[in-house]
């Protein structure tokens, strides 16, 4: 029962798309989100900076490279909660609170406040060093390139997986250091099915940048499925040492360390990803601690994770096989 549960979890994660994002309404009208980015002096910023749009679940969508007056535009689907971050050598990197987009909006705003570091040194605001999620090599894309990145992210968003591949293969050729293009690339093969070419993707794109973090994740996400759990949890702790604050990735790692029987470390990167913001959208990792839980014989705190996973996700499949185990727990302990 324990891991009959655990399995399904792999299943659940999002697919960390980097910078594509799935149009899910086909009819819908898209908004243009604008993004103003200024220091503590209410100043713009005169660096290169990376402004990211991330999904609900902390996952980077699309990114947009700006310096001194320029200004971040996204098109996205209205009725919906976006963060957008941004970061850059001499910036600590920033993440906005949730932005919701109404229904009736057609265009939307917001200023983004950073603070500028005085050594140019890339720190984040709890002083730990830890480097934003965007590499160096991201901030020195030809326009040229980030123009066929954004006509391949737009095609992606229409279903057009044929067009928007090109225009990341033609991104890649203008600046072959691009490993934002070839993780899109991995992700087209993804739903095309083709794994072998969606791992090539994700290793060319380490290779070429090894401090973009998302080719880690789908990399971590494809060795997880093929039940490689050691491999995935090696490539997933080098996003922790860089940034500890991808819900998706840290769910994942949980889970990684769970099937690698390191129980201990499961059940706090549980714990950690259900305090991240939007954590509801992983609710699954409440079965990681639960069945920790059951292991160290701690069945009320099992009992307790089994209900809060039906509390955040009422109209999941496994809801009676998890009401099934709580009932199971509750009878043995009377």
């Amino acid at each position: 029962m324990l891991r009959s549960l655990l399995f399904t979890i792999a299943g659940m994660l999002f697919l960390v798309s980097s910078s594509v994002a799935q149009r899910t309404r086909q009819n819908d009208t898209l908004c243009d989100l604008t993004v103003h980015v200024r220091n503590s002096a209410d100043r713009s910023i005169d660096r290169p900076l990376q402004v990211e749009l991330l999904s609900p679940q902390g996952t980077p969508m699309m990114a947009v490279h700006l310096t001194g007056e320029g200004q971040a535009q996204f098109q996205v689907m209205p009725g919906n909660t976006y963060r957008v971050r941004a970061s850059g050598v001499g910036v600590e990197p920033t993440t906005s609170d949730p932005i919701y987009i109404y229904e009736w909006e057609h265009t939307h705003t917001e200023t983004l406040n950073v603070t500028e570091t005085n050594n140019g040194d890339n720190k984040t605001a709890n002083g730990s060093g830890s480097a934003p999620t965007v590499s160096l090599a991201e901030m020195n894309v030809p326009p040229k390139a980030r123009e066929e990145l954004q006509k391949g992210t737009e095609a992606f968003q229409k279903g057009d997986l044929t067009k928007a591949q090109e225009h990341f293969e033609k991104a890649a050729s203008i600046y072959p250091q691009f490993a934002r293009a070839y993780t899109n690339i991995g992700v087209i093969a993804i739903k095309q099915n083709d794994r072998v070419k969606a791992r090539e993707m994700f290793l060319k794109s380490i290779s070429v940048d090894e401090g973009f973090l998302p080719a880690y994740v789908n990399l971590a996400r494809m060795n997880f499925q093929d039940k490689n759990y050691q491999e995935s949890e090696k490539l997933l702790q080098k996003v922790m040492a860089v940034n500890p604050s991808i819900p998706d990735a840290v769910a994942l790692l949980a889970s990684a360390e769970f099937m690698n029987k390191e129980y201990d470390k499961a059940l706090t990167d549980a714990q950690r990803a259900h305090r991240l913001p939007n954590h509801e959208q992983f609710a699954d990792i409440h079965l990681v601690a639960a069945q920790v839980y059951q292991i160290k014989g701690k069945q009320q705190e099992a009992v307790a994770e089994y209900q809060m996973f039906l509390k955040e996700s009422p109209n999941s499949p496994r809801v009676p096989m998890v009401q099934k185990q709580i009932a199971q727990l509750q009878a043995g302990s009377n």
